[in-house]
Parts: structure tokens; sequence; C-alpha cells
């Protein structure tokens, strides 16, 4: 007679409502579910996917993420653990939690983007004992030089540490009457080179070089005689 055991379902999914700190969902982006779509009747919904511990709003600790026993990403900075569920059937359920120290944390150098030459500094200065995987948070007005990660990896060379990339901030420039929002009907106006040019200046904080205006000038022409034809 299995009438007194609680019920327990599990499900892979992202729930309305709960905490995605470190996603990143800039490709794909991800679907959400509300809590009410899981139905009713269990005791407990042991969820996975999102990868920060919680219990989800609403559900009064019948449903949480557990969360993941060490960080995917570095932007998962939050404590990393496992949880410990008691359960008895139609009771609330009691939680804890065990936090898993990371014997190679995901350490991020410096915490606030700073010019390379600073982030390399504070590289060269990890101490060589001690285990880590690093990225540099650098911030840049324009493109990286060429050597940036050859300089990086040789000064991680010989360390216990692992370097592994940049994440790199551009530095915005101050607002300029071009970088003002613009109305549907003077994009209108507007060629798809000019529109091209303005992204490229939203987004890389400089103007787009020549050689490349040039091809993409080809290419709209050469899309217009086919067009044409």
């Amino acid at each position: 007679n299995t009438a007194q055991l609680p019920v327990v379902l599990m499900a892979h999914l992202s729930i309305e409502g709960s905490d995605r700190s470190g996603h990143d969902e800039s490709i794909g982006g991800i679907e959400y579910v509300p809590l009410s779509a899981m139905g009713e009747g269990y005791d407990y919904l042991a969820l996975g996917h999102i990868h920060c511990p919680q219990d989800i709003k609403g559900s009064h600790h019948h449903a949480r993420y557990c969360g993941t026993p060490l960080p995917v990403s570095f932007d998962e900075t939050y404590p990393h653990s496992v949880s410990i569920i008691e359960l008895e059937k139609g009771a609330e359920p009691q939680i804890s939690t065990r936090e898993i120290e990371n014997p190679i944390p995901l350490v991020t150098l410096p915490h606030d983007p700073t010019p390379f030459e600073d982030a390399l500094k504070l590289l060269e200065e990890y101490p060589e004992e001690k285990p880590a995987y690093l990225r540099l948070n650098v911030l840049t007005k324009g493109y990286l030089p060429p050597d940036c990660n050859e300089k990086a990896s040789n000064a991680a060379k010989g360390k216990a540490c692992k370097y592994c990339y940049i994440k790199t901030t551009r530095e915005r420039q101050a607002d300029t009457d071009e970088s003002k929002p613009i109305s549907i009907q003077e994009m209108q106006e507007m060629s798809p080179l000019e529109i091209a040019r303005l992204y490229y200046r939203e987004t890389e904080g400089e103007e787009m070089d020549p050689e490349l205006c040039q091809l993409m000038e080809t290419v709209m022409q050469k899309m217009k005689s086919k067009n044409n034809s």
C-alpha cells in the first residue's frame, strides 16, 4: 500500500519567475513554463535546468531547483550546493543544503572590467600554487591587441591555474546626436548601409571602416541587380 507515501515529480525545464543568474540566453532564448502547468497532487517537484539553487516563489517550498553542484560558467558567482529534502505525505518539505567547496574555482580578474594591461598584471601576480580557471575582464575602446591571448597564456605558464579566455566590455562613447533614438519614418528613409553603420557604431563604439563599407555596398549592389533580373 503506497497511499501514505509522498509523491515526487521531476522535470527539466524553465519555470516562470525563476532566478536565471549566470545563464546566457542570448542564443536561442529559453521558453518559460508557468508553475501551474505542472499540475497538482505532488508533494515535491524536483526541477533541473536552471543552475542557481532556489525555491520557486509561490510553491511554499514544494518546488525547487537544486542547482548544479559545481559552476558551469564564470557568471555563476553564487554558492553551489546539494539539496537534502525530507518529505512526509501532505506536509511541507523540509529543505537543507550542503555547500560544496570547488577545488578548482572559476575566477574572473578583476571583478569590474579594466584595461588589458591592468588585467594582465593581476594574472601575472596570481599565486603560482593556487588552482583555478581564470578569465580576464577587459575594458576596451576597440579591438584587443592580436597577441593578447598569447600574453595571457604566457602569464599563466608554469602555474597551477589555467587561463581560459578574455571577457570584453566595450567602453561606451558619450551620447551624440547620431546615437539618439530614431523614428520609424527616419529609419525607412535611411539606406541599408546607413543603418548598418549606425548599428556598427552603437555596438562597436567606433565607425565602420571604409573597406567594410565598400564590401557591404558591393553586396547590396549585387543583390539589387539579382532582384531586378
